[in-house]
């Protein structure tokens, strides 16, 4: 491989709940998120796990993809990209954490 194709090489994860399931559908986002009163951007930001929605939004979205919230949204123990995780957060609030 030449250094140009590697420099132009780009690894993607695999799609998330939120996205596959739009895909599987067969809908762009600009119609998923028109359907869930959204901007693009937004489901842009959600299907890649750099914000996280509230509850009105994941069910709005589950509503437009025909589907529960916690389909899209599975509920973990983890912190999205970035954030810290519930201890982190917790200790910051200068909380006593066991552990």
């Amino acid at each position: 491989m030449s250094p140009r194709e590697s420099s132009t090489t780009r690894w993607t994860a695999p799609p998330g709940p939120l996205r596959l399931r739009r895909l599987t559908l067969g809908l762009k986002q600009v119609e998923v998120a028109a359907l869930a009163g959204l901007s693009r951007e937004q489901l842009i930001r959600l299907e890649a796990g750099t914000s996280s929605p509230g509850w009105r939004t994941a069910q709005r979205l589950a509503a437009a993809l025909d589907c529960n919230a916690e389909e899209l949204f599975p509920i973990t123990s983890e912190a999205p990209a970035g954030g810290p995780t519930p201890r982190e957060a917790t200790a910051r609030q200068g909380r006593n954490v066991a552990g």
